[in-house]
């Protein structure tokens, strides 16, 4: 992937959220609040003026929610009922090992952002 970051369109914001705001020549971790959801304006000036963004999902993101993620079927090393999340090319896969099924899928699409994948992973009942 070329970029870590993009710019976020304004439907993607929602409680929970991680964003950065650029302060000066610093970016700001920001996560939208029950506080700050009703700003869609100052929301949409920040894209606009290409003043916020959003990291694309990667490997770290995955495992600092504790997940294990691997790039190659390696399945010797994973507890049963443990929760596998795959990394391809654009694409996330996300498996569940236990012992009547060695790797149920449970998840196949793109994923952009760590807040998108916790919100698939609330959906699977999964976290």
């Amino acid at each position: 992937m070329k970029n870590k970051y993009y710019t976020p369109e304004v439907e993607e914001f929602h409680v929970g959220f991680e964003y950065q705001v650029l302060d000066g020549d610093v970016w700001i971790n920001e996560v939208v609040g029950l506080d700050n959801t009703g700003d869609l304006e100052f929301l949409k000036d920040l894209i606009i003026e290409e003043s916020c963004r959003v990291k694309y999902l990667d490997r770290e993101d995955i495992e600092s929610l504790g997940f294990v993620t691997y790039m190659k079927s390696v399945k010797d090393s994973f507890k049963l009922g443990s929760t596998v999340i795959r990394l391809k090319v654009e694409q996330i896969l996300i498996f569940r090992y236990d012992e009547y099924t060695i790797d149920e899928l449970l998840f196949k699409g793109t994923i952009k952002n760590k807040s998108e994948l916790k919100r698939i992973l609330k959906q699977l009942n999964i976290i």
